[in-house]
């Protein structure tokens, strides 16, 4: 009998360990679905519809009106401090932030529909996207192959490019599409 006694059990931790049968065995057979991935994809484009990108935003994502909000914050900040920081600046006041922040407001819409928890960082640089337990990373930068402005929808001049990330503090990109691919 232990001297201790700890309220709610023993803080002990069991680990798995596999045999080398079962780390030697044969694999088991693939997983068989009833539907298929192409009927899955039709069924969640016709849910979330077209997903567009606004030029003028009635309503913000609850995360997007977050950032927005500490933007606001900061600009308050500078107009009343003697001395501003470069930290201290708002991040979203350029025309290529405000439509970084568009694109990612529809596309937080659209998950959303799908009851997928966003959450951009700071910056609105990277965001994660969680359905459940499993999680996508995302990135929305400028991109590094400069075009010709007049080239550019948008007249930025700046191109942007959207990743899915390997992982949390990843840079390795899994697969990326520019504004070739689609309208920005």
């Amino acid at each position: 009998m232990d001297d201790e006694v700890q309220i709610g059990g023993r803080q002990e931790y069991w680990y798995q360990t596999w045999t080398d049968e079962e780390l030697l065995g044969p694999l088991p057979p693939p997983p068989q679905f009833d539907t298929t991935i192409e009927s899955v994809r039709e069924r969640i484009t016709k849910e979330i519809g077209k997903v567009t990108v606004a030029r003028k935003i009635s309503w913000w994502h609850p995360s997007i009106s977050r950032l927005l909000k500490e933007d606001d914050e900061r600009r308050q900040k500078q107009q009343t401090s003697t001395y501003v920081y470069s930290w201290d600046q708002p991040k979203f006041d350029s025309n290529l932030e405000q439509r970084r922040l568009r694109i990612l407001n529809a596309l937080f819409v659209a998950v959303g529909k799908f009851h997928a928890r966003s959450s951009p960082d700071k910056d609105a640089l990277k965001s994660s996207i969680s359905f459940f337990h499993q999680h996508i990373w995302i990135k929305l930068s400028p991109s590094k192959i400069k075009r010709n402005a007049s080239k550019n929808a948008q007249g930025s001049g700046q191109d942007l490019t959207l990743s899915v990330l390997d992982g949390y503090e990843s840079e390795r990109e899994l697969h990326s599409w520019s504004d070739d691919y689609f309208a920005l």
